[in-house]
Parts: C-alpha cells; sequence; structure tokens
C-alpha cells in the first residue's frame, strides 16, 4: 500500500479512531473519510502526507482537532 495515491473510503459506515497509520501511505494524493462515524481527534500524522492534493472530512461531526498546524503546511 505504499504505492496508494487515491484512497476514498467514504460512506463506508466506519466508526472508531481515523487509523493512524494512514499517515505512513506517503503517496497519497487523495483521501475521502467523509460521511463515516470516525470519533476522536483527527490524527496529526496525516500531516505526513506530504503529496496530498484532496483531503476531504465531511460530516465527521464526532471527530476533535487539537492542532491543526499540520494542514498549513501544505501548498494544495
Amino acid at each position: 500500500m505504499s504505492r496508494l495515491r487515491y484512497l476514498d473510503l467514504s460512506t463506508n459506515f466506519f466508526n472508531g479512531s481515523i487509523p493512524v497509520f494512514i499517515g505512513s501511505m506517503t503517496r497519497l494524493r487523495y483521501l475521502d473519510l467523509s460521511y463515516n462515524s470516525f470519533s476522536g481527534s483527527i490524527p496529526p500524522e496525516l500531516g505526513s502526507l506530504k503529496n496530498l492534493h484532496f483531503l476531504l472530512l465531511n460530516s465527521l461531526s464526532n471527530c476533535t482537532t487539537e492542532n491543526i498546524d499540520w494542514l498549513f503546511h501544505h501548498s494544495h
């Protein structure tokens, strides 16, 4: 999965925490976690996704962010 560039997990009724290992998929350009029942904090490991152009987190009302500084390092 280290070569994965597109990951759409939207609308799958996932719950629990957003998996931290997604932050190790450094070639991802598109990540959609929308419309799931994730809860807890959005992992700062997503900041490791330097190639990310699209991050979709729509309707994750049970998620929080403690620090979104990692988001501002992305130019896309």
